[in-house]
């Protein structure tokens, strides 16, 4: 007890890995709980290349070509491409969603979408249709890789944040691998379930994932459910209001922090700029 205490006393930065371990255990597992996140991210890419080389795939999706079936050089393209070009519309715009709901609800919404991204590809019978739901799964998948590293940064400690935070990139080698272990025990079956299964297999996360989701706790960070400003009066000048709220059970403790609008930072780093004299 009396070692806990003074583990608490102490600053974040002078805690070594092992004492933030044993101080943020429950942080440390909610980051790596998120991490499953990255790992779905990996892992429908990796089916999908792995897939356009199986028999049973080419023979129900390509064409016959000198006798053996194939798929079109454009059309592997676009199935390859079809996650990339999602997950950097989805990266891009999932900071505002985080700002509005919280990381967890965000996340929550993801992993829902990320189900019915499953079910068009399980389902699909032709090129077109699977290319949509790649296309729609990649936009999801992009949201994975801006809430995970943002909610482990948030809820551990200095002594943390980089390893966890890097962890992020052993949960996608982790999906990779899975990827190709599952490809490889199905690629010898003649039935549609050679490519059916490795997507069938992805539901498995989002059902973990929603089963403990609901004991996560927020982040730390506000969100503007929490905090309200009214930045600019009509003069111009600077003015705040804050509505008193706390976020739910954030693992270094409940706090509010205050932070501006986006066009206040604008004037007031462009005030600074042109009167640097006034602010110091």
């Amino acid at each position: 007890m009396e070692e806990a205490t003074s583990l608490t006393a102490r600053p974040e930065t002078a805690l070594t890995f092992v004492q933030a371990i044993s101080l943020y255990r429950r942080a440390t597992f909610w980051a790596v709980f998120f991490c499953l996140g990255q790992l779905m991210t990996a892992y429908d890419p990796q089916v999908m290349g792995n897939l356009l080389a199986m028999p049973a795939f080419q023979r129900d999706f390509g064409h016959l070509y000198k006798g053996e079936y194939t798929i079109s050089a454009a059309w592997q393209t676009g199935l390859m491409m079809g996650v990339p070009i999602g997950q950097v519309v989805g990266s891009l715009g999932a900071g505002y969603p985080m700002e509005w709901f919280g990381r967890k609800r965000t996340f929550g919404v993801c992993v829902i979408g990320t189900i019915g991204c499953i079910f068009i590809q399980f389902f699909s019978q032709s090129l077109q249709v699977l290319l949509v739901g790649e296309l729609v799964g990649g936009l999801v998948l992009g949201f994975y890789a801006v809430i995970t590293p943002a909610y482990a940064s948030e809820v551990c400690p200095v002594a943390l944040r980089g390893i966890l935070t890097a962890n992020i990139n052993l949960s996608i080698v982790v999906g990779q691998f899975l990827a190709n272990v599952v490809c490889a025990g199905t690629q010898k079956l003649d039935s549609h379930w050679a490519y059916r299964l490795p997507f069938a297999l992805q539901w498995f996360w989002p059902v973990i994932i929603l089963i403990g989701l609901p004991f996560a706790p927020e982040s730390s960070f506000p969100t503007y459910h929490t905090v309200c400003f009214h930045c600019f009066t009509n003069t111009g000048t600077a003015s705040r209001s804050m509505v008193v709220g706390q976020t739910r059970e954030a693992p270094r403790g409940r706090e509010i922090l205050e932070k501006p609008c986006l066009l206040q930072c604008q004037r007031e780093a462009s005030a600074r700029l042109h009167c640097p004299d006034e602010y110091g």
